[in-house]
């Protein structure tokens, strides 16, 4: 089952433009999100996700993405790694160690499926911002950049066409 759900998930990344990640966490269908879920049940740790990103690297990258776009901001905070435990299936907060075990395991994932992972590779919140560029817009959020940015358009116009 999930190497079906992988394929058909791979088949629409390689025909889209999307820039990032977040764009397909509508891919899903319930029966896909189902067996995500069975599967992190029965191995619900990060070395367990780490194995499922491995194998199925479109299914769980795009879940983590998707867990993270849905939640991230509706307590008016990203709280990240909240949504990436959720995501795996966890109750215990990652540690450090974990935390950059399952960033270099999603940066693989995503460098398999063709998107440019971020230059940056230390330094301050550079694994929080990895997350946060393959997801795009969290979803709390999208409203007030939709609003800023028809604000913008009035003020100053839209672009040309062939900009």
């Amino acid at each position: 089952m999930l190497s079906e759900i992988e394929e058909r998930i791979r088949t629409q990344i390689h025909n889209s433009d999307v820039p990032f990640l977040g764009l397909l966490g509508d891919a899903f269908t319930r029966a896909d999100r189902q067996a995500i879920e069975v599967a992190t049940l029965a191995d619900s740790t990060v070395q367990g996700y780490i194995g499922y990103l491995a194998r199925f690297p479109a299914l769980f990258s795009v879940n983590l993405t998707a867990h993270i776009m849905e939640g991230a901001g509706q307590g008016g905070h990203l709280d990240l790694y909240r949504h990436l435990e959720r995501a795996i299936g966890s109750e215990l907060e990652f540690t450090p160690t974990e935390k950059e075990k399952l960033w270099k395991a999603f940066r693989k994932a995503i460098l398999s499926l063709g998107f440019e992972p971020s230059s940056r590779i230390s330094g301050n919140h550079f694994m929080f911002n990895e997350y946060l560029r393959q997801v795009g817009v969290p979803l709390a959020f999208a409203d007030d950049l939709a609003e800023k940015m028809l604000s913008f358009a009035k003020r100053l116009g839209l672009p040309d066409e062939d900009d």
